[in-house]
């Protein structure tokens, strides 16, 4: 289940793109739905242009038919696809579906699968120049969060980092976990750096600069605060 911290970063930056990867039940699907209907008016059907638009994957055909009954059937700005997640990005990244004019947030969510398709869905959403990414299930530092692991690799920056570095310098966590207790990242790339901090400012997130594993509060927690916030080293 997606973060509430996610609508926030939706609104303050105008994501007018959703993708998530991992249907499931569905229940993050109903929850953007939900939001991009309060934020925007011509998401409820009534423009078909697909300014606005949430995009879902999953390998699983039952999650995808029960999700597309429930949400898409009379709803054209969502859109289900039963397809390899990394292979549905490719083709709205390489089909120009999903481009730079956009503000796409993507929410990556298939762990639950023998294969992590994480590395490459990753690779395919780099493509474009400018992007949010939200990983679920990720190690947050200092948290008492669930977290996945991956073939005794743990969900965390030392991860995907390969991936991002040189594309970002610093990446976000949520300070307050989601209703199962489970942390997510967020990661933007191609956006000015100082000014997204001072845009997230306030919101219950830690960020932590690649550069020396510094890690500082953004807003109150409302839980569990970070075990020696301020200049907090982890490595």
């Amino acid at each position: 289940m997606i973060n509430g911290v996610a609508k926030d970063i939706i609104k303050l930056f105008n994501v007018n793109k959703f993708v998530e990867t991992g249907i499931h039940h569905g229940e993050t699907l109903g929850a953007v739905v939900d939001w991009f209907s309060e934020l925007y008016e011509d998401f409820k059907g009534k423009d078909t242009s697909e300014r606005y638009t949430i995009y879902e994957v999953d390998s699983v055909k039952e999650y995808c038919d029960t999700a597309s009954e429930k949400y898409a059937k009379d709803n054209k700005n969502i859109i289900i696809a039963n397809d390899s997640s990394e292979i549905f990005l490719n083709r709205l990244i390489d089909e120009n579906t999903l481009n730079d004019n956009d503000n796409c947030m993507f929410y990556l969510n298939m762990h639950h699968c023998d294969y992590w398709p994480l590395r490459d869905e990753m690779k395919e959403i780099l493509k474009l120049e400018r992007a949010i990414i939200l990983i679920d299930k990720f190690y947050v530092p200092g948290k008492p969060f669930d977290y996945d692991t991956y073939q005794e690799s743990r969900l965390d920056l030392n991860y995907i980092r390969d991936l991002i570095s040189g594309r970002s310098h610093e990446i976000y966590y949520t300070a307050i976990g989601n209703r199962d207790n489970r942390g997510m990242a967020i990661i933007f790339v191609g956006y000015e750096e100082n000014s997204t901090t001072d845009t997230l400012k306030g919101l219950p997130l830690i960020k932590e600069n690649f550069e020396d594993g510094t890690l500082s509060l953004l807003g109150k927690s409302g839980r569990v605060l970070l075990m020696g916030i301020g200049k907090h080293k982890i490595r």
